[in-house]
């Protein structure tokens, strides 16, 4: 915990110092506070990594002791649920087809008769039309 607070601590001492002599200065309070906070991102970026690092691992060493699952882990965990069932699934429909067919919902071109594709064209060639204008 030790090395969260003070990473937190100097974080908020980057922002409040330059805030501070800024609005001394008699700068905008607004303009102060936009300075400030440029400074501060930049100024932790640069001085404070090996703090935030600290933070950072103490923070995951705090997660796993409580059990938590990062959340790439569920989603990896949930992936493989799906694929375990899904294979499930498919090795019970090959099991149900009698003559080793499976169903799909596709449209065989055999069965569809010559009417409803010159309809199909009419309807594209009317749309396209339309849009020409």
């Amino acid at each position: 915990m030790r090395a969260i607070v003070s990473y937190a601590l100097l974080r908020a001492a980057l922002f409040v110092a330059p805030f501070a002599i800024l609005v001394a200065a008699q700068v905008e309070w607004y303009v102060a506070l936009v300075i400030a906070l440029l400074f501060a991102f930049a100024a932790s970026a640069v001085f404070l990594r090996r703090f935030k690092l600290a933070a950072v691992a103490e923070i995951a060493r705090m997660r796993g002791e409580r059990g938590e699952v990062d959340d790439e882990d569920a989603e990896d965990a949930a992936v493989d649920r799906d694929r375990d069932r899904r294979s499930v699934a498919d090795e019970e429909a090959e099991d149900a087809a009698v003559d080793g067919t499976v169903a799909t919902t596709t449209t065989d071109p055999d069965l569809v008769a010559d009417d409803d594709v010159d309809a199909s064209a009419r309807a594209t060639d009317a749309r396209d039309d339309r849009t020409d204008r």
